[in-house]
This record gives structure tokens, C-alpha cells and sequence, in this order.
């Protein structure tokens, strides 16, 4: 469901009932703030929580709308190692419970609780940097709008055994052309990243960080990282060579 004042909300979020918490938590709202909205609540159970506080002028539409991301993304991560099979619904919701309380983060305590290990939530959280730089960059292109990358994480949240770039075909932000294109363009752009960090000239981190900071800019890897300083013009023209010697080995690679 959404709201003209912006903010993001459904009426029976599964995680509706972690977000109080999360937002006293938070420091943002008291707990008076929050009772007082559950009392309006309580007389009125179809009107989401998030709408009632930002009605009362405990919290504003962009604090809510980052709180209700970052739930959607906690969420997200959970359901990639559900998906897996290496983490049980029932382990999933109890680890979120503790995380709403502790305001810690979910990996740190899906490992605490012993219901997943630190490399399946290290492989859960590559997979969900993916989707994250594929939302940034559809964005950063103006393929899609901020609201659609949001509509398409609360539909994920529901289906999580689906992918972002279907969502977002299937709610008409993007056609599969469109995906094709930037999928085999992130494709490019990780392979020409993996053979840098093969060649020792840029580290795993490096990476990481320069890959985040494309989705923010859009700007080519190579440009980011010879313009940082990571590598030279030579060293880059080297990679890029080697990737393309890469592509000849293998037709399939985009």
C-alpha cells in the first residue's frame, strides 16, 4: 500500500510488529510515542503503524521510509539462506525478534543463535549486495524510480524464492530486454573486477567498495578505480585484455 506523504508501508508487514522496537531502538520515538500509536491501533487494526506515527509527528517520512528499508533488507537477507535451505522459517522470525530488541545486525545474530554459520550469512549477504547494486544502478540509470526498486523489495519479502529482476518485469518498471542488458553489464563489470583482484592489483575490499560506489555514481569500474588511484591506465588495459581473452574462451560469456 502507498501513501501520498511518501512513506512506504503495507497494512500486515510480517516485520509491522518488530518496527516500534526498531524505532525506539532507534532513539527516533519514545515508548509514549508508541503506545499512544497503538491505542489509535487498536481502534482501527487496518491502519499500519508506520502511517499513524508519521500522523502524530513522532517520526517523518523519510525516517520511516529508511527504518521500513532497512526491516525489508534484514528481511531479504534472512530469506536468501531460507531459500538455500540453510535456515528455518521458524529460526529466521525468532533471530528477528532478538535483532528488533538488540537493534544488532541479523548476520551477527543468525550466527549468535547458532541457526547459521558466519559463511552462509558471508554468502547471503554477496547475494544481497547483488540485488542491492542492481536496485542502485537501474536507479542511478533512471530505468526505474526509488518507489519501484521499494514496491519490488516488499513483493520480494512476500516471494521469496523470486528474484529482483523478475519482480520488476513482472510489475511493468522494466522489460526483460532492459534486465538482459544490465545483468550482462554487472556480469562484465564483476568479471573485469575478479580478474583485478587475481592479478593482485586490487584487493577483495577494494572491490567491494568500488563496485558499491558504481552503483551510487554509475560510472565504469575501471574509471573509479584508476580515478581512485587502485590501479593505473596500463594496469587496467592489461585486465581488460585478459578479460576479453577471457570471453573468446568462453562464447557463453556475455
Amino acid at each position: 500500500m502507498w501513501y501520498d506523504s511518501g512513506v512506504m508501508t503495507t497494512a500486515k508487514l510480517p516485520q509491522e510488529g518488530r518496527l516500534g522496537q526498531m524505532l525506539i531502538q532507534q532513539g527516533l520515538i519514545s515508548a509514549e510515542d508508541l503506545e499512544d500509536a497503538l491505542r489509535v491501533q487498536q481502534a482501527d487494526d487496518a491502519r499500519p503503524l508506520g502511517e499513524i506515527l508519521v500522523a502524530q509527528g513522532a517520526v517523518t517520512p523519510s525516517q520511516l521510509r529508511e527504518i521500513l528499508r532497512t526491516q525489508l533488507q534484514d528481511a531479504r537477507l534472512g530469506q536468501i539462506l531460507v531459500r538455500r535451505g540453510t535456515l528455518a522459517e521458524a529460526d529466521l522470525e525468532r533471530a528477528l525478534e532478538v535483532q528488533a530488541v538488540e537493534a544488532g545486525l541479523l548476520g551477527e545474530t543468525l550466527v549468535r543463535l547458532g541457526v547459521a554459520t558466519a559463511d552462509e550469512v558471508s554468502w547471503a549477504l554477496a547475494q544481497q549486495r547483488q540485488e542491492k547494486r542492481l536496485g542502485a544502478f537501474l536507479i542511478k540509470r533512471r530505468l526505474i524510480t526509488s518507489e519501484d526498486l521499494d514496491r519490488a523489495m516488499v513483493t520480494l519479502g512476500n516471494h521469496p524464492e523470486s528474484h529482483l529482476a523478475d519482480i520488476l518485469v513482472q510489475q511493468g518498471s522494466l522489460t526483460p530486454e532492459q534486465v538482459d542488458e544490465n545483468l550482462s553489464f554487472q556480469t562484465q563489470e564483476s568479471r573485469l573486477g575478479t580478474i583485478l583482484v587475481t592479478q593482485g592489483i586490487v584487493t577483495k575490499d577494494q572491490l567491494e567498495d568500488a563496485l558499491v560506489r558504481q552503483a551510487v555514481t554509475g560510472q565504469l569500474l575501471g574509471e573509479i578505480l584508476v580515478g581512485s588511484g587502485i590501479c593505473s591506465l596500463e594496469q587496467l588495459g592489461r585486465a581488460l585484455q585478459a578479460q576479453l581473452v577471457d570471453g573468446a574462451r568462453d562464447p557463453e560469456a556475455p
